[in-house]
């Protein structure tokens, strides 16, 4: 298997915490997204959604999405169950999973520079819509620290995104 990562983006980061949680080592290949990689023709023949994280399987199958990816880990290495164990931990990790990418992650794809982005969303879309942004973001953040169980790898993806400061 080959896996398409950058270090930097926040969304193959679940990608890689699953990889490792498992125990599965697999070739990786560094998109350097900063430089415009992934726009480049090579890697549109991989993904043309230009995208990462991308799991190519050794039959040459490419998984473009998390929940595809991490689906894909759970059934060859179900141990440990990253996913969770009975109908209903599975239901809850994939509400949660759905949740958060919604209200939380999208909200913060490729932002490395908080204060920058938060000033740019109030030039770009005004004060209303950048603070229902910041809003949402808070509101994921909240429920995820006093909420559901099974969200050992999105709750750190989350304080992270808000910089482990919840008081903005």
């Amino acid at each position: 298997m080959k896996f398409y990562d950058c270090r930097t983006a926040p969304s193959p980061q679940r990608a890689r915490i699953l990889l490792a949680e498992k125990g599965i080592e697999v070739e990786t290949i560094e998109v350097d997204l900063g430089r415009g990689e992934q726009l480049e023709e090579a890697f549109r023949r991989i993904n043309p959604r230009c995208t990462v994280p991308v799991l190519e399987l050794d039959d040459g199958t490419r998984l473009t999405e998390n929940a595809g990816i991490a689906s894909y880990l759970e059934a060859i290495a179900p141990e440990p169950p990253m996913l969770g164990r009975s109908p209903e931990e599975k239901g809850l990790v994939a509400s949660w999973n759905a949740r958060i990418e919604v209200e939380g992650f999208l909200g913060w794809c490729g932002v490395e520079d908080k204060a920058a982005f938060v000033r740019r969303m109030y030039e770009d879309f005004g004060e209303a819509l950048t603070n229902k942004l910041r809003g949402q973001l808070l509101f994921s953040y909240h429920l995820m620290k006093r909420g559901a169980r099974p969200r050992r790898f999105v709750k750190a993806n989350l304080k992270s995104a808000l910089s482990g400061d919840d008081s903005h």
